[in-house]
């Protein structure tokens, strides 16, 4: 996460591929999501574009209770898709990134 944090694409991918991390591995629908974290932290697209490319969906829901702890004024109330979230947070760049390809608007939480 340092990487994401840092806007390192270089760094991150690198990290993910020497490795063979599977990001959603890490993923827990009910306390975090690698692409809702990135989204968050106002991520570069280039690793925004990274993290997507390991998503099978970009369908679903996690809870974002995790993030009201560390965003205590986040619009958020429990679940999201990360597409809810970009739009929730006026990231209209990433929102059409995410629906480019394959966020569905019509995705019902």
């Amino acid at each position: 996460m340092q990487y994401i944090n840092e806007n390192d694409i270089e760094r991150f991918s690198k990290y993910v591929k020497e490795n063979k991390i599977n990001l959603s591995y890490f993923n827990d629908e009910n306390s975090f999501d690698f692409l809702i974290y990135a989204i968050e932290k106002d991520t570069i697209i280039k690793i925004l574009e990274f993290i997507i490319s390991n998503y099978s969906s970009l369908n679903y829901t996690c809870s974002v209770d995790w993030m009201r702890i560390k965003k205590p004024h986040s619009t958020n109330t429990n679940y999201q898709s990360p597409l809810f979230n970009a739009i929730a947070n006026k990231k209209y760049n990433i929102a059409r990134l995410l629906l480019k390809v394959g966020a569905d608007i019509n995705y019902k939480i």
